[in-house]
């Protein structure tokens, strides 16, 4: 339970000043929390700024997974995939979005 306070005061002050929290961090453990809309919350503030970063489009697509829309983390891997062919994360990622959409081949 103080976990998951902490985490809302965590958002919170994210809310309040996007600058006083670190970003990638805070949506890495909404995530994990099982929180992905609240995590895309805070990864839409940091790929706004910084809309090639490979760290932020994982987390992205990872809450996009857990959110059950599969197409658009696809389409967010693929991204990271052609900025960087060797992200062995990004493939694991799309594999299970391909799985998700059900195009195994």
């Amino acid at each position: 339970m103080s976990h998951d306070l902490s985490l809302d005061a965590r958002l919170l002050r994210f809310r309040s000043d996007p600058g006083a929290d670190e970003g990638p961090s805070l949506a890495a453990a909404l995530l994990d929390a099982s929180r992905p809309k609240e995590a895309l919350e805070v990864l839409s503030r940091g790929l706004a700024a910084r809309q090639d970063d490979a760290r932020l489009l994982r987390l992205a697509a990872r809450a996009l997974l857990a959110e059950g829309d599969a197409l658009r983390a696809q389409q967010t891997l693929t991204r990271v995939i052609r900025a960087n062919p060797e992200d062995a994360e990004a493939y694991q990622l799309l594999a299970e979005a391909l799985r998700m959409r059900g195009d195994e081949g």
